[in-house]
């Protein structure tokens, strides 16, 4: 039997790992465009000054899948793991509204009387039959946000927001922006008010806990976070790989495939070295995700509906003194302000000496040195 996975990130190591261990004897390549594996996981190293920067999603969670769990923390390595406490590892804060919040990255509605009418109608919202389900990216945010908040919140809050920051209409927005920004959920209330109501599947989806760091242990989903103290997500990646070479699984970067063809021949005509050549299967994986395999497939009606991309920028500083704060994440969706995510590498690998921050941009105009220093005195 011959796989074929189109995409080397992390879904398609595991994919070709999880491949391997129930088929030993299967032929498995994985085809990559870029020169390197992993993505946004592959991390920046400074070889000069022998510093490591993560550049995309860091601490990693159990998945409540053994086979994917133990594959993940086995490619970290014991000497390397440093596995949180459940509760701890990944607190996160907010600028909104030209306030620091560091009790969630939640947008906190309460004692703000610009809030006091969005916060009325939300619950007027929460009180009538909603319907939850999983955010759908393909779906409108408008349309997602009215179902999940209600109509005058969507208008009031979400829309000036996300217009702001992703420069189009509402209705243009596609709901997986909710997603990418962590606005799923609002703080309503107190906590004793919030332990009084989250019996309510609705309010419970809805409504987060106004303190991230009280959240009782048995609320919790039992998941521990884990993430590796040398070379942070990139661990994983090198791991993974290193594993699937040790296995005899076929890894091929550079290579570019501009459209899959849905023939019978089951033949990827692909280019790599600057020679066009063709690699046939009995199984084709795409493990680019939703977007990439439209675009594969040559889906242009799905591929073209999709947010337009903003300019990503990632800097990464090194402090005078440690940050001191225990948040590990920092995330602004400021209507005055591009989306930012910030990182502290201090509270990250709780280690006090550590100096790192990672800064990253999503947003029209160019990063510069007045940005980065404005945005740290703020």
């Amino acid at each position: 039997m011959k796989y074929v996975i189109v995409g080397g990130g992390i879904t398609g190591l595991l994919s070709a790992k999880i491949l391997r261990d129930r088929h030993p004897k299967a032929n498995i390549t994985v085809l990559e465009k870029e020169n390197f594996l992993g993505g946004l996981l592959s991390g920046i190293i400074y070889r000069e000054k022998d510093l490591y920067f993560d550049t995309g999603t860091h601490i990693f969670q159990e998945t409540g899948n053994s086979e994917i769990d133990d594959i993940l923390i086995n490619a970290i390595g014991s000497e390397n793991l440093i596995h949180y406490p459940i509760g701890k590892g990944d607190l996160a804060g907010l600028f909104l509204n030209n306030k620091f919040q560091e009790n969630s990255h939640f947008p906190d509605l309460r004692n703000d009387f610009l809030y006091e009418h969005i916060r009325r109608h939300l619950k007027e919202h929460l009180k009538s039959d909603v319907k939850l389900e999983n955010i759908d990216p393909c779906k409108s945010l408008i349309d997602v946000a009215n179902a999940r908040f209600g109509k005058y919140f969507t208008d009031k809050f979400i829309t000036p927001v996300f217009e702001s920051v992703f420069k189009l209409p509402i209705n243009k927005i596609s709901s997986f922006a909710l997603s990418l920004t962590g606005w799923t959920r609002v703080i309503l209330d107190d906590y004793d008010d919030w332990i009084k109501n989250i019996s309510n599947n609705s309010y419970k989806s809805i409504v987060a806990i106004p303190d991230q760091r009280k959240l009782p242990l048995e609320m919790h989903h039992g998941r521990r976070s884990y993430y590796s103290r040398k070379n942070g997500s990139n661990a994983i990646i090198t791991g993974l790989k290193d594993l699937l070479f040790s296995s005899n699984v076929e890894i091929i970067t550079g290579v570019n495939i501009e459209q899959i063809n849905q023939s019978d021949d089951r033949c990827l005509d692909i280019t790599y070295n600057h020679k066009r050549m063709s690699i046939c299967y009995d199984k084709l994986i795409i493990s680019t995700g939703i977007f990439g395999a439209a675009k594969l497939f040559g889906i242009n009606e799905f591929y073209q509906s999709l947010d337009k991309s903003l300019a990503h920028w990632i800097i990464d500083i090194i402090l005078e003194k440690p940050c001191e704060s225990d948040l590990c994440y920092l995330y602004s969706l400021d209507k005055n302000s591009d989306w930012f995510r910030i990182t502290n590498y201090n509270a990250l690998f709780d280690n006090s000496v550590d100096k790192r921050l990672t800064i990253e941009v999503l947003g029209e105009y160019e990063v510069n040195e007045s940005f980065v220093t404005s945005l740290l005195k703020s």
